[in-house]
């Protein structure tokens, strides 16, 4: 459903020592993903429609992703940079997943828009 989160990510420099805290401190397991370009985990927690990642990723500061839905993602990048945010990471294919983009909105908050495919 457009407007509503959708997805949260963790990129982590170390993702065995995020496993083992996020495991203990909430009961998480983490499924491997068949990703050859990233080490990267399911998150499975205890609500089944929860949704959520784990990721190695030691370019930027650890940080936690949050993904935006919406039916356009073209036509939601242009009207989010008309209104001030900058795009970080232009839009991406994810396998036959869907596709997403990185942006700041005009005050530094970095999030990301995700339009799943169809079908």
């Amino acid at each position: 459903m457009a407007g509503l989160f959708s997805y949260v990510e963790l990129h982590s420099h170390d993702a065995e020592k995020a496993k083992g805290f996020y495991g203990e401190l909430f009961g998480w397991k983490f499924a491997k993903s068949a990703m050859p370009e990233a080490t990267y985990f399911g998150i499975e927690g205890r609500d089944p429609d929860a949704r959520g990642g784990l990721m190695k990723d030691t370019e930027r500061a650890p940080h936690w992703l949050a993904y935006v839905n919406v039916d356009d993602i073209s036509l939601s990048l242009t009207k989010a940079q008309r209104l001030g945010a900058k795009v970080l990471q232009p839009v991406t294919q994810i396998g036959k997943e869907g596709t997403m983009a990185v942006l700041s909105d005009p005050t530094g908050a970095v999030f990301a828009l995700w339009q799943p495919l169809k079908g």
